[in-house]
């Protein structure tokens, strides 16, 4: 299984929204290592990096969804919703 993260190269693609269910275990396995070895700058980080290490699956969302990542775009998506 991979995992793709949203570049921007396509108007639909199949891609990971980055939401994770996961043991509570898991995820303090993950923060320490991150706090551990410095070289993470995100959560997600040593998930993308180390995806052969966990057991995946994968659920298909068929709904609304956009990336929010600036006043504009937040302004366009909240008019989207209303339509």
């Amino acid at each position: 299984m991979s995992i793709g993260r949203n570049i921007s190269a396509d108007e639909k693609l199949n891609i990971s929204m980055e939401m994770f269910i996961m043991k509570k275990s898991t995820l303090i396995e993950i923060v320490n290592k991150c706090i551990q070895t410095g070289s993470y700058n995100s959560i997600k980080a040593p998930i993308y990096n180390e995806v052969s290490k966990f057991n995946l699956n994968a659920y298909e969302f068929k709904g609304y969804l956009q990336c929010v990542n600036s006043l504009q775009n937040y302004y366009k998506t909240s008019m989207d919703m209303l339509n």
